[in-house]
């Protein structure tokens, strides 16, 4: 946010920094869920230099793996990103809890939590996709990918 003109800047209540044990407890919670768990594996690979195609084709839906070929798109993209941050949720699509959104954000150096109703934007999300037998599977990174042109 500091590079917009003083006039864009958010209000300056619209975040609070919280304590470490605050950030602690929003992780625990957040790590109940699924697809949460998903999305910081799915990153944590990403950036792991000695990551496999194989290792992340076990976390992509079926129909999307031509599309990722060796990864190296993806991991070009999340490696670009200073100072990733995640949301401490899964934004689950509107009318359709079998797909989620789990936000990537850059620019991170500290953990807060958003007070007011703010947008929040950042370099891209992971679209995961929840499968019956299966489980949370990502479909796409980057952009929102709708659910009604994902198979399920």
């Amino acid at each position: 946010m500091d590079n917009l003109h003083p006039d864009d800047q958010p209000p300056a209540t619209w975040r609070r920094d919280v304590s470490e044990g605050e950030t602690e407890q929003a992780v625990h919670v957040a790590f109940t869920d699924p697809a949460f768990e998903l999305g910081v594996l799915f990153c944590s690979l990403l950036k792991d230099p000695d990551v496999t195609a194989f290792e992340l084709s076990q976390l992509v839906t079926p129909e999307s793996l031509p599309q990722w070929g060796d990864f190296s798109g993806a991991i070009e993209w999340f490696r670009g990103i200073d100072d990733v941050g995640y949301g401490s949720n899964v934004d689950r699509a509107l009318g359709d809890d079998a797909v989620a959104y789990f936000k990537v954000f850059s620019g991170t150096t500290s953990s807060y939590q958003v007070t007011d109703l703010q947008i929040m934007s950042g370099p891209g999300v992971l679209t995961l996709v929840n499968r019956e037998g299966a489980g949370w599977r990502v479909h796409g990174v980057g952009s929102h990918i709708h659910p009604e042109q994902i198979p399920h």
